[in-house]
């Protein structure tokens, strides 16, 4: 799009200049015109190298060399699609899914069994059930035998311990929670971010970009007529490239928003929904809790 902008703004600047050489154009005109088509000339130069340093930037997250880095990329990026999914589904997979959720919660388990075994054993102690060898010194031949030993908890049933791994269990609760909260907070943001972008793409697909096309078919249609410049025609040109432009921006920022949610979900939107039982309070639930009802109000 940047490329067709310089050229149409190109032709309008070798217009400018032949009728400025024949007397038709000031100087001011002539240098608004060509100041113009510099700007929009490094408008593309300044996009290209952008595009080259995205492409490596690309290659090296991807870890390609050589000729693999010879990848070709799609033309066009892919239309909107139908829908969206929902709010609660997407939360549900993120707490169902995400790794660092999991991780949570088996860090939790984790200490809750240690806690239980803790509990259990504070009262009959440990036993430790072992063979020993040895060699008596009147006998050179080794002898085999058991070794038990039993412990006796009479003044330690590992209070110390057990209060220890309540408060870390505890702890973990809380960061599960916090995280769990965290989690939900960031899914709800990359989704209001996706539908944003949505609706941008849209407004320029049914709005804008048919508006910039109907002008440069009325501009075409006076200029025919001689009621319009070809200043004008071309600026309306200009425009609807822009336009064109804009849109294609506009669908690029969804697709990042759609792969930010994606990174915010944990997996990729579209696969099957992870189930999902009652609703709870608690933010480490599957499924999210219910809004309050809103509170009525007397007339």
């Amino acid at each position: 799009m940047r490329r067709l902008v310089d050229d149409a703004s190109k032709t309008s600047a070798d217009v400018a200049r032949r009728q400025h050489q024949a007397g038709n154009m000031s100087d001011l005109a002539l240098s608004s015109e060509l100041a113009l088509s510099a700007q929009i000339a490094l408008d593309r130069r300044r996009a290209e190298g952008e595009a080259v340093v995205l492409r490596e930037a690309l290659t090296k997250r991807m870890g390609l060399w050589g000729p693999r880095t010879g990848f070709r990329l799609v033309a066009r990026l892919p239309e909107l699609p139908k829908d969206e999914a929902s709010l609660e589904r997407l939360e549900s997979r993120a707490i169902a899914e995400r790794l660092d959720v999991g991780a949570a919660r088996r860090n939790v388990q984790a200490l809750g069994y240690a806690l239980s075994l803790a509990k259990t054993t504070r009262w009959t102690g440990t036993v430790n059930v072992a063979v020993e060898a040895g060699r008596l010194r009147h006998n050179k031949k080794l002898s085999f035998g058991p070794s038990v030993s039993l412990e006796i908890p009479l003044f330690d049933q590992r209070q110390a311990q057990i209060a220890k791994l309540e408060a870390y269990k505890r702890q973990s609760e809380n960061e599960l929670a916090a995280l769990a909260i965290d989690v939900r907070a960031d899914v709800r943001s990359a989704r209001s971010r996706v539908l944003t972008a949505r609706g941008l793409v849209e407004e320029y697909g049914r709005t804008v970009v048919p508006l910039r096309e109907s002008v440069v078919r009325y501009s075409q249609e006076q200029y025919d007529a001689m009621l319009l410049g070809v200043y004008q025609l071309i600026q309306a040109k200009q425009n609807e490239y822009e336009a064109y432009r804009e849109y294609i921006e506009a669908l690029r920022d969804y697709w990042i928003a759609r792969s930010d949610l994606e990174r915010a979900v944990g997996g990729r939107i579209g696969a099957a929904p992870a189930s999902v039982s009652a609703v709870s309070h608690d933010p480490t639930q599957l499924r999210p809790a219910s809004p309050p009802p809103p509170p009525a109000h007397s007339h």
